[in-house]
């Protein structure tokens, strides 16, 4: 799966930790450019205003809600 391609979507993401997080992808950083060394993608969940911060190995699976 490639990160950069959810951009601007709006996304259903299952996370290693066992939760889901549904919202739009505000932001993509290549693995070149973290402190991680892995591609990792900004949610902007829905009815919240916080940010969260996933990266590539914590992504379990990837439901596209609205393209």
């Amino acid at each position: 799966m490639d990160l950069r391609e959810l951009y601007g979507k709006v996304i259903e993401v299952s996370a290693c930790t066992g939760i889901k997080i549904t919202g739009e992808v505000i932001d993509f950083y290549p693995s070149i450019g973290t402190s991680s060394g892995e591609d990792e993608i900004d949610i902007f969940p829905n009815n919240t205003n916080h940010i969260i911060c996933l990266k590539k190995s914590e992504i379990l699976q990837v439901k596209i809600i609205h393209p």
